[in-house]
């Protein structure tokens, strides 16, 4: 792996907290994915949303979604919210 040139950030501690109630396995797998965003924000396996400025970020961990702001000045990626699928229209017509 990488080193991390981005720093990783939780919008709201919020967020964090729906990432600790989940099961172990698929926090660990999303924690994983999550630590990838350090090393490449905007890899493969990310998509740009469209319709927002400044432009978010998806990175899929079936069921969920890991939605996502870079910040290339501040060297940062600020995770904004890890929302199940099912939830995920609602999410995003908030942040409009």
């Amino acid at each position: 792996m990488k080193p991390l040139a981005y720093a990783i950030h939780f919008a709201d501690p919020s967020v964090a907290k729906v990432a600790l109630r989940l099961p172990d396995a698929m926090y660990d797998r999303i924690n994983e994915a999550i630590q990838t965003l350090g090393a490449e924000p905007r890899g493969l396996k990310t998509k740009k949303l469209h319709g927002f400025h400044p432009p978010l970020y998806e990175l899929r961990v079936h069921p969920y979604w890991v939605v996502y702001d870079v910040h290339d000045e501040t060297q940062t990626v600020v995770i904004l919210g890890i929302i199940h699928r099912k939830d995920l229209e609602k999410f995003l017509r908030r942040m409009r």
